[in-house]
């Protein structure tokens, strides 16, 4: 009877409600009924619930959001941390105390003053406001925000304070973004009610209609406290309401408060307003909580009481699953994961301590990593059959060492391990939870370890079926097959919609979702192929990388393969606001605060860089986070067909113009070509394998392209000519792996005719990761004489991009986004859309459209939106960006772009630009040390040092800190009885060629006839020996007039010998040796120069270039790549190579890009700058250089004019100033 009641209530008041609204509507006709909705801008539940919040307040997907669960193990005690001073708290609460149901909690306005302070609390605050959070309002449920130690509660009380010195009051407080402190205090349910809640639960009773207010019986705050405050954790973070303001400082309390069931019920009497379609519903306002932020990048302390040990200071806890396996029998393998928590400062490297188990000698050996980035080490020279203990522990900026790993025991084998023999705990870790999934009514579930990675997604169909969408990661590639039934871990729970979860490479881990929409708060980088499956009952479509199928195939069957997602037909593209609107659900701001507590993922020896203020959220995650955001992707659009046609496509007329048979165009968008008869008045038809795409803000921005035929070479000009086209870019090789990817469609020679079109190849400039060619294209239909003859010639420039491979991505992101700089900044408004075109025409092609258009975005409005905008220009063209691998790729290069910025400089500027990087920012570090930093650090997945560390290569190496990575490792012929390919030499990008130079180390004795075997491999024609200023003699290599050297394959004689004066009085020995062939009439001339002292200290810092400028001179016309070589093969060598291409860049543009240099460098040959003096007297040389041509300049202008210009001696003043 009694729920009869409460329901025939509800309903009156319901009535009541929309009579009141009738009226007022009679009034003002439906003004005021679209003002009802639009009052309630966010909500817990609806279509305005919190996974739509930063829709409108982006800030609600910030890195430091609250509320957070509390591990108590993980947060640091401070001793600074104690008793809280709370001032008033005693007396009673004031007559202005009011309380008031806003339909979103109850919030209670504290008359009276009360104050908080001490503690770890900066000033004073005053007591402004108290809201509570509550879920079903029973034992059994989550109610509360904050959770401890993995538990939720079912209530949760926040009193909210402001400064009263600064602000008049808390909303004033919060409307200017003022520092606030929040206390969170957490309930437990008893039997009996408490007494000093009773005011509290009176008043809550008295509002429970939506809108309601009223006051509050006097009571006092203290009585609301937990009885002891001393034990508290304290973290900075954000309102848990939007708009999400990063500014409140948070005092969880340890201990709880109990209250009754049946106080705790008369929360969930409370009513609000909920937006039903266009009707606004009263109904009870229950789990009016925010989730926890899986993503928070902050760091939680705890306080002291005087019961807790006080250990040494220490920055962060112990590293996570450290792993610890023999190499060989004399070398380790320590891998390890981040700290989960960073206090105070952030992480600067690693140290790895290890000693023999056994045995009298108690010192431990200690390695150290280069970089935070480095979660792995090769401990090498150990003594075999020997058990040893090891431990990692983090070493910070600020001086401190972490939490101590715990100990591991590895057992060495007698002899080669051919069996990997597990490390050993010798007791039981301190921290063993592992990323874990927090399901619905149900305790968090440790995943499992394993060497895959697996993620089923349920969702429901709309008609009530099942979906299983699998997505695995194998580590042999292979792909599993999903079916209907899960087998994963509690396949009866359920997992709520806005479940977060962190998955690791090496973490097997299923999911199970009742809703398409997910939210990712960190995923770390997932380097294996994927293949994703979708399974509707019995049938099963394949979701998978597309591969292109040419129209010669002779199979007449083909795979059920579809695109990622699904697309749709006749979608303009919105207006400004409207593209906003709809995309917003994943633009976040560029720029957030980051902290260092977020898990990494690499492996292997590379350097690093400090976490900055301007990460990425979601780009801070983003190089880590697409493999699920591909996920989330094909789970909220897979499901639904949208009915896109290619009907002109499929045409007969039109199927021989398409080069793979499976990649068509839509209907909708495709680029229609203008009517045009042959010379026996048959039409030529108006299709092409092309659609219009758009772009950022710019409706038909590009026209994405299949790599012409050479059958539509005419078709694809008379497009370039009808829609005004001003830049193609080329993302493919004519041949690649011994298949034609595309039809040489400009002229072989001068130029060409292409139907009615003259192309003339104006100029070629090939670079080291891509050519530009310029065209003249002539409508030879258009009578010169005619009105219109001025416009029947056009200039075109070709972008063509020879460095990425089909099917995959670039190996280095920047080398890609330099070309996307060039070639963007060559669209101008007058022309029309830029022509982008791969082979098929939708994987490299889309991953340039995305990263060119998300580039624009970022520049524009600092926000990126990678996911939504490919979702919408996949509804354009089908299967832009093809392959995760290319997914992922467009999120690390955006990731490079927000860190280093453009950092490619005309030399008119340069002056500007490094006054612009000396210049201290807020932090007191200038923008020279920030991009150092990023210069050290690898964004390789992995350095491979396997051939460097081999063990009979070891030896080959003068230093172990300078070895060749895999992936540029110069290799030797083995021909000719020899076995081993090693030679520590690195290849290095110049400025014509990607490999334009190989960097090595002064030859050993013996390793003087690998050099001579990778000078004939490689027909290197230029080896520069340069002196690293010390005083130990260099092995003689080269051979004596007269005494040729012999190896089986070739000799090397001495032809001659030229001494060249440079300005410093240092001599210059150039030899020319002869290498000829034993076999055959090969010959190979080489030039070498030997350089006594360069750089010369003694000498101005101009002089460098002057060898330079010699060896440029004589290399010009000389095949293969420079060999540069000084003592370890370092910053000598690395130094010469990059003022080398700066010198070749700044002649032919122009301009100049250090940054781009120096970090490619690192990148090939790791470790080649390691110091900021050494980055800097990069751009000291190049001020140099550039201030002297600008003094040249200037004085051969004074002598033509007579007259001697005022800023000449300026700039030597300016170097000085600035250097």
């Amino acid at each position: 009877m009694e729920a009869l009641a409460t329901r025939c209530a509800l309903f009156l008041a319901q009535i009541a409600l929309f009579s009141n609204t009738a009226d007022v509507s009679e009034a003002y006709g439906f003004r005021s009924q679209k003002k009802l909705s639009e009052n309630i801008e966010w909500s817990y539940a609806g279509t305005l619930n919190q996974n739509n919040w930063a829709k409108k307040y982006p800030s609600c997907n910030n890195a430091k959001q609250s509320p957070i669960n509390i591990e108590e193990s993980l947060a640091q005690v401070k001793i600074q941390f104690q008793k809280l001073r709370l001032e008033g708290w005693a007396e009673n609460t004031s007559d202005s105390t009011i309380v008031k149901n806003d339909g979103k909690t109850v919030a209670i306005d504290v008359g009276g003053d009360f104050f908080v302070s001490g503690g770890g609390l900066r000033s004073k605050f005053k007591v402004g406001r108290i809201t509570f959070h509550w879920g079903l309002c029973n034992a059994s449920t989550d109610g509360s925000e904050h959770g401890l130690n993995n538990e939720k509660f079912p209530l949760e009380m926040q009193i909210y304070c402001y400064e009263a010195d600064a602000f008049s009051g808390l909303d004033e407080a919060l409307s200017t973004a003022g520092k606030i402190t929040a206390l969170a205090v957490l309930f437990e349910v008893s039997v009996a009610d408490n007494e000093n809640y009773m005011a509290i639960i009176d008043a809550v009773n008295s509002v429970s209609r939506y809108g309601k207010s009223g006051p509050v019986s006097p009571f006092t705050l203290q009585g609301l406290l937990p009885k002891s405050t001393e034990k508290y954790f304290i973290y900075n973070g954000s309102l848990t309401t939007p708009p999400c303001s990063e500014t409140v400082e948070w005092i969880v309390f340890k201990n709880t408060v109990t209250i009754s069931d049946v106080q705790l019920e008369m929360f969930c009497e409370v009513m609000t307003m909920q937006q039903a379609g266009y009707v606004m519903l009263m109904d009870y306002l229950q789990n009016n909580y925010r989730e926890q932020q899986e993503q928070f990048m902050g760091q939680v302390f705890s306080s002291y009481t005087g019961i807790e040990e006080v250990h040494t200071p220490i920055c962060s806890s112990e590293p996570e699953n450290v792993q610890a396996n023999p190499n060989n029998h004399t070398s380790m393998l320590v891998i390890w994961e981040r700290p989960r928590a960073v206090y105070d400062s952030s992480i600067e490297r690693y140290s790895v301590t290890y000693r023999p188990a056994q045995g009298d000698d108690e010192s431990a050996l200690e390695y150290l990593t280069d970089g935070d980035q480095d979660v792995g080490a090769i401990i090498q020279d150990l003594v075999a059959n020997t058990s040893y203990m090891v431990q990692v522990v983090a070493v910070c900026t600020n001086g401190l060492y972490g939490r101590v790993s715990d100990q591991l025991t590895v057992d060495m084998p007698l002899d080669d391990a051919g069996k990997t023999n597990r490390a050993r705990r010798p007791r039981i870790p301190v921290y063993t939870d592992k990323p874990t999934l927090k399901y619905t009514d149900k305790p968090t579930i440790p995943a499992t370890i394993a060497t895959s990675f697996v993620v089923d997604i349920h969702t429901t169909k709309p008609d009530g079926s099942s979906i299983v969408a699998g997505v695995s990661s194998e580590s042999d590639g292979q792909s599993n097959t999903f079916t209907d039934s899960p087998t994963s871990i509690t396949p009866e729970t359920s997992v709520t919609p806005e479940t977060s979860r962190t998955l690791e490479k090496s973490i097997t881990l299923k999911t199970f979702v009742t809703s398409p929409s997910i939210y990712i708060s960190e995923v770390e980088e997932v380097t294996q192929p994927v293949t994703d499956s979708h399974s509707y009952g019995e049938s099963s479509v394949t979701v998978a990388p597309l591969p292109e199928i040419p129209v010669e195939s002779t199979s007449s069957t083909f795979p059920p393969e579809v695109p990622l997602w699904p697309t749709t037909a006749n979608l303009p593209f919105p207006t400004t606001d409207a593209f906003s609107t709809v995309l917003s659900q994943t633009t976040q701001p560029v720029f957030n605060d980051a902290g260092n507590s977020s898990h990494e993922s690499r492996v292997g020896l590379a350097s690093s860089i400090e976490r900055q203020k301007a990460a990425v959220i979601p780009l801070a995650v983003v190089s880590t986070l697409t493999f699920l955001g591909l996920i989330v992707l094909i789970v909220q659009t897979c499901t639904v067909d949208l009915g896109t046609t290619t009907d002109c496509s499929s045409h007969p007329d039109n199927k021989n113009k398409n080069r793979y048979v499976n990649i068509l165009a839509y209907d909708h968008s495709r680029v229609r070509l203008a009517p045009l008869n042959d010379k026996d008045g048959r039409s030529g038809g108006d299709y092409i394998n092309a659609n219009y795409v758009d772009g950022f803000n710019k409706q038909k921005a590009y026209i994405a392209a299949q790599g012409p035929l050479k059958s539509s070479t005419v078709d694809f000009w008379r497009m370039v000519w009808e829609q005004n086209v001003g830049v193609i870019v080329m993302i493919t090789n004519i041949m690649e792996k011994g298949r034609r990817k595309c039809d040489q469609y400009w002229p072989l020679e001068n130029q060409e005719d292409y139907g009615c079109f003259l192309v003339t190849v104006k100029s070629t400039k090939v670079l080291a990761h891509y050519t530009q060619r310029t065209f003249t294209i002539r409508n030879t239909s258009i009578k010169k004489d005619s009105q219109r003859g001025r416009s029947n010639e056009r200039t075109v420039i070709q972008y063509h991009y020879t460095q990425w491979p089909d099917m995959g991505v670039p190996e280095y992101v920047l080398p890609v986004l330099s070309f996307v700089y060039k070639s963007s900044r060559a669209q101008t408004d007058h022309m029309g859309p830029m022509i982008v075109h791969c082979s098929a025409g939708v994987g490299r092609t889309g991953t340039y459209i995305v990263l060119d258009s998300m580039l624009k975005q970022i520049k524009g409005q600092g926000t990126v939106n990678i996911m939504g905008f490919l979702k919408h220009i996949r509804t354009q063209r089908n299967y832009l960006v093809q392959t995760e691998e290319q997914y992922i790729f467009t999120h690390d290069a955006l990731v490079e772009a927000i860190l280093s910025q453009e950092t490619e400089v005309p030399s008119s500027h340069i002056h500007q630009y490094v006054n612009n990087l000396l210049t201290p920012g807020a932090s007191c570090k200038t923008q020279l040390e920030k991009q150092f930093k990023l210069v050290c650090q690898s964004n390789a997945k992995q350095n491979d040092y396997s051939s460097a560390l081999n063990d009979c290569n070891r030896t080959k190496n003068r230093s172990c800190s300078l070895i060749p990575v895999e992936k540029s490792r110069v290799c030797l012929s083995t021909s000719a009885g020899e076995t081993s390919d090693y030679i520590n030499a690195s290849y290095v990008m110049g400025y014509r060629q990607s490999k334009e130079f190989i960097i090595t180390q002064n030859p050993l004795p013996s390793t003087v006839k690998d050099l001579w075997r990778m000078v004939w491999d490689h027909n290197a024609q230029v080896i520069v020996s340069l002196s690293d200023m010390s005083n130990s003699e260099p092995i003689i290599f080269w051979p004596v007039r007269d005494q040729p050297i012999s190896y089986e394959t070739f000799s090397v004689s001495l032809r001659g010998e030229t001494h060249v004066c440079l300005s410093n009085e240092d001599m210059l020995i150039v030899q020319d040796y002869i290498l000829e062939a034993t076999q055959d009439d090969f010959v190979l001339e080489v030039k070498h120069y030997r350089a006594p002292r360069w750089p010369n200290p003694d000498s101005p810092i101009s002089n460098v270039f002057e060898l330079i400028n010699i060896v440029q001179k004589e290399s010009g016309s000389k095949d293969g790549p420079m060999v540069v070589h000084d003592e370890r093969g370092g910053v000598t060598a690395g130094t010469f190579c990059a003022l080398f291409t700066l010198l070749q860049q700044l002649e032919a543009e122009s301009v100049l890009n250090v940054y781009m240099l120096a970090k490619m460098i690192n990148l090939m040959r790791p470790g080649v700058f390691s110091d900021i003096d050494q980055y800097q007297f990069l751009y000291k040389a190049i001020l140099s250089l550039v201030s002297t041509q600008e003094d040249e300049r200037a004085f051969q202008s004074s002598d033509n004019n007579s007259t001697v210009p005022g800023g000449v001696s300026s700039a030597a003043e300016s170097l000085e100033s600035l250097v």
